[in-house]
């Protein structure tokens, strides 16, 4: 069985469960930038699927930001029930 090569502008990924995000150079014009892409796997029915968020750089702070305060939020009112 053969190993997959890496894309050339692939520059890292990593998975946490069925959540993976990776970062991915791209060249517009002789201008590098970089783009994150964060996806869920998911499995429907025999399918794997996948979701996905494609963001720049600049998005990556604001999403975490957004994600801590929803995860905050959620644990808070979770409390309360309990």
């Amino acid at each position: 069985m053969s190993e997959k090569k890496k894309p050339d502008n692939l520059m890292f990924a990593v998975k946490a469960g069925t959540i993976q995000a990776s970062i991915w150079k791209n060249v517009h014009e002789k201008v590098e930038f970089f783009n994150v892409v964060a996806s869920r796997s998911y499995k429907q029915g025999e399918e794997w699927k996948k979701t996905e968020v494609t963001l720049n750089m600049r998005e990556v702070p604001d999403m975490i930001l957004c994600l801590k305060k929803v995860y905050e939020q959620n644990r808070a009112k979770v409390q309360d029930i309990e």
